[in-house]
C-alpha cells in the first residue's frame, strides 16, 4: 500500500483514543437516580448530612460516570519526565505533585501525548476520595467562548472558572470551594488552544487567567495540559530538544497563571513507544492471529478497545511493516466510525464524502464565514463529530477531529492550486496541521517517488511585510501563550510602516531596504512565518527542480523533522555561510546580527523571487 511510513506511533495512538471518546453527559434520569440513590441510603442511616455533602457525593459520582466509559483498565502506561527527577511514571508523579505543597502543575507533552487522558485519570482518582480535594474539570476553551464584556470584575472571572466545570459543579460545592471551606484541583485542559481559536490571541486570555488565579483562595491548586509550544519531536534522537521545549512551555504557563510563582511542577509526557504498546496489547489478550491478520474492513465495534488495537494496523507477519499513511489511518478510523454509529449506517460513499466535505469546510469557520447546514450539523452531532458547549454553540467534540479536517481542506486546496484563497486566509494556528498532518496527507494523494532536496534562503524585510500583509498577525491571530512585547504585530503599523525604537524592541531598524535581511524579529514571528511559507502554493507549472544542479543534505536541520515540513526556519548568524548546522533551539535573536533562513523541498516553493538567487545573498 502506497504511503508514507508512520513513525509518530504515540500521536497516532493517543489521538485516535481522543478521537474515539464518546461524549459522556450524564443523563437527566440517571442524575434523577443518584439523587434517590443517595437519599435512600441517607434515610437509611439516618445521617444529619447537610446538603453540601450531598452535592458532594453526587458531583463526585457525576465526575466518575463521566470518566468511567473512556478510561479502561488496564490503562496505558504513561511516563513522564521531570527536571533533575528523571523519568517516573505518570499516575505516579501526579500523586506526588497533590502530596506537595505547590499550588501550580503543568503536564507537557506533543500532539497526541495523552494529555487528555491523564487528565481525565486524575479527576476520575480524586473523585474516588470522599474526603479529598474535590475535582474540578475545565476546558479553557468554554471559558474564554465567554464574551469579554461578560467576564467583570476578577470575582466574577472566579465564578466563570469554575462554573465551567464539566460536570457543572453544584451551587453549594462551588460556594464551599469560593468560601475556603472545600478544597479543589482545578484540571485545566485545552489551553494551548486558546490562542488558536480566538481572534485576539492571547493578550485576553492571560488577563483572564491570572485574575482568576489570583482570586482564588490557597484551597485551589490548578494543573494545566497543554501542547508543547513549538514542533513536536517523536523520535528518540530528539529528546533533548522535546524535553527543552517541555520545559519552555512550562515556564510561559507560570506566566500565564501567575508571574509570580517560582516554582511549579513540570511533568513532560514521554512519548509511547511501539514495542511498549504492543506489549500491552497482548497483555490485553490481542491473539498472535489477530496481529498477523489485521485487515479491512475493522469489526464493526468502535470502542476505546478497539482504537487501543489500530495502533498496529501498520503490523505484517514476520514482522514487517506495511506503509499506511496519515491519511488512510484517518480513513479508516472515520470509516470504522462510520459503521458504529447508528445514524451513519445507511449512508452510501456518496453521502459520506459531502459529510466529510461539509466537516473540511466548517473546520475554517473561525477565519471565515461558512454556510451551515442544521441538517448535517444533527448528523454530525448525532455522529460524534461535533457537539455542543455550554454556551449553546456547535464545536468540534475533540480538537484533533478540527485539525484532520482543517488539514484535509488544505491539501485539496493546495492540489486544486487556489493560492488567492489560502493566503488570504488565517490557517497558521496550529504548527501541527501545517507542519505534520498537511504534508503527511499531500504524500498520502501523490503516491510514488519524491525528489526531495532542500533549499536555503536568507528572509528579507520585503518577504517579511509579505507575510504581514497576507495573513492577520499583526492582529495576533493565532499567537499562542507569549507576551505582547515579543511580538512583531506590536511595533508595525499597517502597510509595513515601522514605529517606534525598533532597532531596541523589534523589527528592523526604521531605514532598512526591502532587500536587506530581516532581524530584530522573536523567535515566534520567525516561527510563524515558516508556517506561513509552509502554507503558500507554487504559483506556475513550471519545475524549479532543474534550478540547482548540486546536491542538498535531505534533512538540513534535524535529520528527520525537515522532511515532514514544508518550510522549515533557522536562525543564522548574517555573516555567515549557510550550513545544515543548527545554531540553537529558541534563543533569543532580537539582535542585527542575527537574521532568519528557510529551508524547504522545493517542490513547495513558489516561484519568482524566492527562487531567484535562492541561498545565495548570505552577504
Amino acid at each position: 500500500m502506497a504511503g508514507s511510513r508512520i513513525t509518530q506511533w504515540p500521536q497516532v495512538y493517543t489521538t485516535l483514543w481522543a478521537l474515539s471518546r464518546p461524549i459522556q453527559r450524564p443523563a437527566k434520569e440517571k442524575a434523577e437516580d443518584l439523587w434517590r440513590s443517595w437519599n435512600a441510603q441517607s434515610d437509611a442511616r439516618n445521617d444529619e448530612d447537610d446538603d453540601g455533602d450531598r452535592e458532594a457525593t453526587v458531583y463526585r459520582t457525576s465526575v466518575r460516570e463521566v470518566c468511567r466509559n473512556t478510561l479502561r483498565d488496564p490503562s496505558l502506561p504513561l511516563t513522564v519526565w521531570r527536571p533533575s527527577h528523571g523519568i517516573a511514571d505518570s499516575r505516579e508523579a501526579l500523586r506526588s505533585w497533590l502530596t506537595s505543597a505547590q499550588r501550580l502543575g503543568t503536564v507537557v507533552g506533543g500532539v497526541g501525548y495523552g494529555k487528555s487522558m491523564l487528565a481525565e485519570w486524575l479527576a476520575n482518582e480524586l473523585a474516588l476520595e470522599l474526603d479529598g480535594p474535590v475535582p474540578v474539570r475545565v476546558s479553557a476553551r468554554r471559558v474564554f467562548a465567554v464574551p469579554e464584556e461578560n467576564r467583570g470584575s476578577a470575582v466574577e472571572v472566579d465564578t466563570h472558572l469554575l462554573g465551567f466545570s464539566y460536570p457543572p459543579l453544584p451551587l453549594q460545592v462551588r460556594k464551599g470551594i469560593e468560601d475556603g471551606k472545600l478544597d479543589a484541583v482545578v484540571i485545566l485542559d485545552d489551553l494551548d488552544e486558546v490562542g488558536a481559536l480566538t481572534t485576539t490571541g492571547f493578550d485576553s486570555p492571560r488577563d483572564v487567567l491570572q485574575q482568576a488565579f489570583a482570586s482564588l483562595g490557597s484551597n485551589v491548586r490548578i494543573i494545566v495540559c497543554c501542547r508543547a509550544v513549538a514542533l513536536n519531536y517523536s523520535d528518540s534522537r530528539h529528546v533533548v530538544e522535546r524535553r527543552a521545549l517541555m520545559e519552555e512551555t512550562e515556564w510561559a504557563i507560570r506566566q500565564v497563571i501567575s508571574p509570580d510563582t517560582v516554582t511549579s511542577t513540570l511533568l513532560g509526557l514521554d512519548p509511547v513507544e511501539v514495542d511498549d504498546a504492543e506489549e500491552f496489547l497482548r497483555l490485553q489478550g490481542v491473539s498472535d492471529g489477530w496481529f498477523a491478520g489485521v485487515a479491512w474492513p475493522l469489526p464493526v465495534e468502535l470502542t476505546p478497545q478497539l482504537i487501543q488495537l489500530l495502533i498496529t494496523l501498520g503490523r505484517h507477519p514476520h514482522g514487517k511493516v506495511r506503509e499506511l499513511s496519515l491519511d488512510q489511518i484517518y480513513e479508516q478510523v472515520t470509516f470504522a466510525w462510520k459503521r458504529s454509529v447508528p445514524i451513519l449506517e445507511g449512508i452510501d460513499r456518496r453521502e459520506w464524502s459531502h459529510l466529510l466535505s461539509y466537516l473540511e469546510g466548517r473546520s475554517i469557520s473561525f477565519a471565515r464565514s461558512v454556510q451551515f447546514s442544521p441538517e448535517l450539523d444533527r448528523i454530525a452531532e448525532l455522529a460524534g463529530f461535533l457537539s455542543f458547549d455550554q454556551l449553546g454553540r456547535l464545536r468540534f467534540s475533540h480538537f484533533s477531529w478540527q485539525e484532520f479536517f482543517l488539514a484535509r481542506y488544505l491539501a485539496s486546496e493546495i492540489q486544486s492550486n487556489k493560492a488567492g484563497l489560502l493566503s488570504r486566509l488565517n490557517l497558521l494556528y496550529d504548527s501541527n496541521v501545517n507542519r505534520f498532518l498537511v504534508p503527511q496527507l499531500l504524500r498520502a494523494r501523490n503516491p510514488g517517488p519524491r525528489m526531495l532536496r532542500e533549499q536555503l534562503r536568507v528572509v528579507t524585510v520585503g518577504d517579511f511585510k509579505e507575510f504581514l500583509a497576507d495573513t492577520q498577525w499583526r492582529d495576533g491571530m493565532g499567537w499562542g501563550i507569549h507576551p505582547a512585547e515579543e511580538r512583531i504585530r506590536d511595533r508595525w503599523k499597517p502597510q509595513g510602516e515601522m514605529a517606534g525604537h525598533l532597532s531596541e524592541h523589534g523589527g528592523p531598524s526604521p531605514d532598512a531596504a526591502d532587500g536587506d535581511p530581516i532581524t530584530h524579529v522573536s523567535w515566534y514571528d520567525a516561527e510563524r512565518f515558516a508556517a506561513w511559507l509552509g502554507c503558500r502554493l507554487p504559483n506556475g507549472a513550471a519545475s524549479v527542480m532543474n534550478a540547482h544542479d548540486s546536491p542538498v543534505l535531505p534533512y538540513v536541520w534535524t535529520e528527520k523533522w525537515a522532511d515532514e515540513s514544508m518550510a522549515e526556519m533557522e536562525l543564522q548568524p548574517l555573516r555567515q555561510e549557510l550550513s545544515a548546522r543548527k545554531a540553537s533551539r529558541n534563543p533569543d535573536f532580537r539582535s542585527s546580527q542575527i537574521g532568519i533562513a528557510v529551508a524547504t523541498a522545493v517542490r513547495f516553493w513558489s516561484e519568482g523571487a524566492w527562487v531567484s538567487g535562492m541561498g545565495s545573498r548570505i552577504r
